[in-house]
C-alpha cells in the first residue's frame, strides 16, 4: 500500500478531501496552525492565489464529473444529480430566502482566528463520525489517501500556506457533496416521483446512492450492506444539527437549491455561525475567490480562463454565481 500523500498535495475527489480534514484533526496542533494561515490569506485578496484556489477546486471536481457523467442515462440515479450540480447555483438566492450580502460581507471580515479553529475543528468532527464505522457510512475503516503520521509540524510556512489554499479550495465540493446527498436521502420514496429519493437505498444495492458515493471515491467494499439513507439522514442530523435538521422538512419537501437557500439564511438570523461550519466556510471560500476577481471583466485579455468560461462567469456566472459544488458551471463544458 502506498505510504499516502502529503498535506500539501491536492485531494482528488470527496474521499480524500475528508481524509485530509480528518488528518489535519488527528495531527496535533494542525487545526491551530491551519487556523492561524488561513486567518492571513483572508486577509489580502490576490488574484494569483484565488486562481489557484479555483484549480485546486477543479483537480478535486475532476474525477466526480468523470465518474457520474456516463450515468446521464440512468433516470433513476442522474434525474437530477448533474443537473442541479452543474448549474450555477447563487449563494445569495432572490426571495424569502435571501441572503443579506452586506451582512455575509460584514462577518467575512470579522472572522478571527479563534473562529476559523472552531469552524475547522466542527467541521472535521462531524465528517470523521460520518465516515466511522459506527455510526456512519462505511463498513470498515476505509484506507486514508494521506500519510497518517504527523507531518503537520514539519510543514514549512510557505508549505502551510499551500494547505490553507487546499482547504479553501476543498469546501465547496464538501458543501454541495453533502448537503445533495442529505437531500435526496430526506426525499420520501411516496413523494410524486420516487426515483427521487434515496431514503430506503441500501449501500450494497446499485441504485443511485451506491453510485454517488463511488463517484465520490469511496469502494463498494467499504460501504455499509444496510440503509445508506437512514445513515446518512440520521448521522447529518446528529453531526449537524445547527444547519440541517432543523431544515428537514424544506429538504423533503423543496428543491435542492431551495433548500440551500434556506441553510444560507443563517448568515442574516444566527450570530453562532462557529455552530454551522458547512455554510460558514463555505461563504468564507466563496468570499476569497470573489473578491480578488470582483470587477474583472470577461473580455480582459487578463482574466483566468477555466474550460472556456473567463473571469467571474469561471465562478458561474457573474459575481453571485460561484456555483457550490465540485460540479460547477465553469466546469460544465466538459460534459459535452
Amino acid at each position: 500500500m502506498p505510504a499516502g500523500k502529503s498535506l500539501t498535495t491536492p485531494p482528488t475527489n470527496l474521499k480524500e478531501a475528508i481524509d485530509w480534514v480528518i488528518q489535519i484533526k488527528n495531527d496535533n496542533n494542525a487545526i491551530n496552525d491551519l487556523a492561524k494561515a488561513l486567518e492571513e490569506l483572508l486577509k489580502h485578496d490576490d488574484s494569483e492565489v484565488a486562481v489557484k484556489v479555483l484549480e485546486n477546486y477543479r483537480l478535486a471536481s475532476q474525477s466526480v464529473i468523470e465518474k457520474l457523467t456516463p450515468q446521464k442515462s440512468e433516470r433513476y440515479f442522474v434525474h437530477t444529480a448533474l443537473n442541479n450540480l452543474s448549474q450555477g447555483l447563487k449563494p445569495f438566492p432572490s426571495g424569502s430566502a435571501a441572503v443579506s450580502r452586506e451582512k455575509a460581507e460584514r462577518w467575512v471580515s470579522s472572522v478571527g482566528k479563534s473562529d476559523l479553529e472552531t469552524l475547522i475543528g466542527n467541521l472535521a468532527n462531524g465528517l470523521k463520525t460520518f465516515v466511522e464505522k459506527d455510526p456512519g457510512i462505511l463498513q470498515n475503516s476505509s484506507a486514508t489517501a494521506y500519510k497518517s503520521d504527523a507531518e503537520w509540524k514539519s510543514l514549512k510556512a510557505n508549505e502551510r500556506r499551500d494547505c490553507a489554499i487546499i482547504f479553501l479550495a476543498i469546501i465547496p465540493l464538501l458543501y454541495t457533496a453533502l448537503t445533495y446527498m442529505y437531500w435526496r436521502c430526506s426525499q420520501s420514496p411516496d413523494s410524486e416521483d420516487p426515483f427521487l429519493s434515496w431514503s430506503k437505498q441500501n449501500l450494497s444495492e446499485s441504485k443511485g446512492l451506491k453510485k454517488y458515493m463511488e463517484a465520490l471515491g469511496y469502494s463498494d467494499k467499504d460501504l455499509k450492506s444496510q440503509n445508506g439513507g437512514t445513515i446518512v439522514s440520521s448521522v447529518m442530523n446528529n453531526l449537524f444539527s445547527g444547519e440541517l435538521q432543523k431544515h428537514t422538512s424544506t429538504a423533503s419537501s423543496k428543491t435542492y437549491p431551495v433548500f440551500l437557500g434556506q441553510l444560507q439564511k443563517v448568515l442574516d438570523s444566527s450570530p453562532q455561525l462557529t455552530s454551522h461550519p458547512l455554510t460558514s466556510l463555505y461563504f468564507l471560500s466563496y468570499y476569497y475567490i470573489a473578491y480578488p476577481l470582483h470587477g474583472v471583466q470577461s473580455t480582459s485579455p487578463a482574466t483566468p480562463s477555466f474550460a472556456g468560461y473567463s473571469g467571474l462567469a469561471a465562478l458561474g456566472g457573474g459575481a453571485y454565481g460561484f456555483n457550490l459544488g465540485g460540479l460547477g458551471t465553469f466546469m460544465s463544458a466538459l460534459l459535452a
